[in-house]
């Protein structure tokens, strides 16, 4: 058996095969399930970094739309006082 446990893991074993020992497929099994989490952390991982950059781009947009609704009632409240002066 030249390949690794692995790979033997994933062949459709039949009675004309040769029959592995069963430790060695459930090694081969315990391998591929391994590494399956460890896809599903890193898929974790990346949404988690995207989370945080898009509730720091949320918080900035927040900001700068506070900052331009204070703009927009200054230039009416200026734009009432002129009013009133004429």
């Amino acid at each position: 058996m030249s390949e690794t446990f692995r790979q033997e893991s994933k062949k459709e074993w039949q009675k004309q095969d040769v029959n592995p020992i069963n430790d060695d497929l459930k090694i081969g099994c315990l391998q591929r399930i391994a590494d399956a989490c460890e896809l599903m952390i890193e898929d974790k991982q990346k949404l988690a970094e995207k989370l945080k950059y898009l509730e720091r781009e949320n918080k900035e947009l927040n900001l700068s739309i506070d900052r331009y609704w204070r703009a927009i009632c200054a230039y009416k409240g200026i734009l009432k006082k002129r009013k009133n002066k004429k």
